[in-house]
This record gives structure tokens, sequence and C-alpha cells, in this order.
């Protein structure tokens, strides 16, 4: 059994049942060919990067879909509460805003008319959401210093490990004329 597939069996999948499984496996593959991990435990730090990368991309994305979630509130209150359009009309804008462009550009001229923009709408978005986001802002900075740790890992092992190998690599060269003497002696007494 490989060492990898000893790894992949220690940790459940980080892929959850709305994700791509292939994507994952691509991922790890990349990182797997740049940091072309020696040994076990090596491997396994690669396999915790994947996982890591995994986790913050779904971080990314779902800070994108809290936003984008927010957005149709964001639009009903800004139109019901900062411009002049009809409230029936206002509650209902939000739900085609995105997907009728002639809609779209109603929603413009009307924002427009009361000194806002698209902006806005996000803006309100964010002020709705703020304490979700601000939450996701910090398991995105908590995992940027859990990878960088991981990535000080791999490097204090390598260093760790080259610093042991040249040790044992001088202690042999050293031992050699040591060794050869005692062969020499051995001839002799024979």
């Amino acid at each position: 059994m490989s060492s990898c597939v000893v790894i992949d069996e220690m940790r459940p999948s980080p892929v959850l049942i709305t994700e791509c499984k292939e994507e994952f496996d691509e991922l790890h593959a990349a990182l797997t060919k740049e940091l072309a991990p020696r040994g076990i435990v090596e491997k396994s730090f690669v396999a915790d990067i994947a996982n890591l990368f995994w986790e913050r991309r779904r971080l990314r994305r779902s800070k994108t879909a809290i936003l984008d979630m927010a957005s149709k509130g964001a639009l009903r209150r800004i139109l019901c509460d900062f411009t002049a359009a009809d409230r029936d009309w206002a509650e209902s804008a939000p739900e085609v805003w995105l997907t009728h462009a002639g809609f779209r550009e109603d929603i413009i001229e009307k924002l427009e008319a009361s000194g806002l923009d698209e902006s806005a709408i996000e803006a309100e978005a964010m002020r709705w959401v703020a304490s979700d986001v601000e939450m996701l802002d910090r398991m995105m900075a908590s995992l940027e210093m859990r990878i960088r740790n991981v990535f000080r890992a791999i490097a204090d092992y390598r260093e760790t490990f080259a610093i042991q190998a040249r040790m044992t690599s001088s202690r042999l060269i050293e031992a050699t004329p040591v060794i050869e003497l005692e062969k020499r002696r051995t001839k002799k007494a024979d």
C-alpha cells in the first residue's frame, strides 16, 4: 500500500456534496507535482495544504454567495426607502432585476434620480450581512496563517533532514580512514 493511500485513509474528504471531488483531486495533484513531497511526512503536509486551499476556496465562494443573496433585499430596501419608486414595483423589482435587461436600466434610472448607483446595492448588502462577512474574513485570516504554518513546517522539516543527512555523511566520510586502518591491522595480524 502506498503512503499516499495511507494518508488519504487517515482523514475524511474535505469535499462537500455540493462540490466537485475531481476538482479537489486536480488541486491535490497540482500541489503534489509542484511541492514534490518526499516520504510520508511531506505527503501529509501536501494533503494538509490541499485541504486548506480547498477550504479557502470554499470560504471565498461563501462570501460571494452571502453578498449575492443579500443583494435582492438590499435593492428592495433602497428602492423603498430612498427612491420615489412605487412601493409595489419596488417590492417586486429585485426578483427580475438581473434577469430582464430592460428592468435593470429602469432600476439604474431610479437609483440615479436619487443620487445613487448600483454600488449602493452592494453597500447595503454589505451592511446587512457585515457580521457574516466579518466572520468569514476572520476565518480566512486564520486559514492563511495555518497555510503559512504548514509551508514553514515543510521548510523546517526539509532543513532538519538536510542537516541530519550532512552530519551522517560527514561522520561516514570521517570514519572511512578508520575503517581502512582497522582492515590493514587485521590483515597484518593474520
